[in-house]
């Protein structure tokens, strides 16, 4: 007896929360031969969605009706768009993402960092000299700007907060630049891992609204994996014949996934995408 399996429409609807319409204008537009889910064109673009989903994963101090704050992702070649939920969530995003320096101390957020362009009902942000593109949209003109005021009134004390982002809006400043050199060289160890490992944050970014079927097993964090396939009815193990368990150290985190074998057209280069989180040294 023959298997119904979901076409590559629906399953990008699958794993990342976009309508069948808007799933099949986008794919549309693809060139031919790239996969449904396309991977980020640039390696720059790949480390800000990695940098992105970190962030999305260990700011979460608000209550959110999607896991990550996130409705629906549209993943593109050269770009990505985040469908946020709520003013606040999207509050939260914006302050941990903008750089803001403090004397004395790191930069706060994603050096370079920018606004760069604010449209109906949404923001794009991009890192000044780098072709990357991160739309977050979801909400009104207006509801944006409520969003930057509530995060610099709510969180950010003025009086020893640089905001980076705010006053110098095309450049990037000092103590950004120092913070790169010192922290973000490309020679340095700690960059060259981020950088090898930035295809796994960017990848399950691209597929964000799997994590609404993927389950904590642990207590606390999570303490092992679980994964949903759309044309299965129970969810494989690591044991399972037909699936492989592979562990990945990023950005200083223990990253145990689950890759599994099989001709699914909406699998690409990255076929599980909710990991387990562990502290572990990102030299071990």
């Amino acid at each position: 007896m023959s298997v119904m399996r979901p076409s590559a429409d629906l399953l990008r609807c699958y794993y990342t929360g976009e309508s069948v319409q808007q799933v099949q204008r986008a794919i549309g537009l693809l060139k031919p031969g790239t996969p449904p889910i396309p991977t980020a064109a640039s390696k720059d673009q790949q480390f800000l969605e990695a940098r992105v989903f970190v962030n999305l994963l260990e700011f979460r101090n608000c209550y959110t009706r999607y896991p990550l704050g996130i409705a629906a992702v549209n993943p593109e070649p050269n770009g990505i768009t985040l469908q946020v939920e709520s003013e606040e969530r999207a509050a939260e995003i914006l302050l941990n993402l903008l750089p803001t320096y403090v004397s004395d101390q790191e930069v706060h957020g994603v050096p370079g960092l920018r606004i760069t362009r604010r449209e109906l009902t949404a923001v794009e942000l991009r890192v000044l000299g780098t072709s990357t593109r991160l739309r977050l949209a979801g909400l009104p003109a207006t509801v944006w700007r409520k969003a930057v005021a509530r995060m610099i009134s709510k969180w950010i004390d003025p009086t020893p907060a640089f905001l980076c982002w705010k006053s110098s809006p095309r450049t990037w400043t000092e103590a950004e630049s120092a913070h790169r050199a010192r922290w973000e060289g490309p020679d340095g160890k700690f960059t060259q891992i981020q950088r090898r490992g930035a295809w796994l944050g960017s990848g399950m970014l691209r597929r964000a609204a799997l994590s609404r079927r993927s389950s904590d097993v642990g207590h606390g964090s999570a303490a092992g994996c679980s994964a949903e396939r759309p044309s299965c009815t129970e969810c494989p193990t690591p044991s399972s014949p037909t699936a492989i368990k592979v562990a990945v150290k990023w950005l200083g985190w223990s990253c145990v996934l689950l890759t599994f074998v099989g001709r699914d057209p909406g699998r690409t280069t990255l076929l599980v995408l909710w990991p387990t989180l562990c502290s572990v040294s990102p030299y071990a």
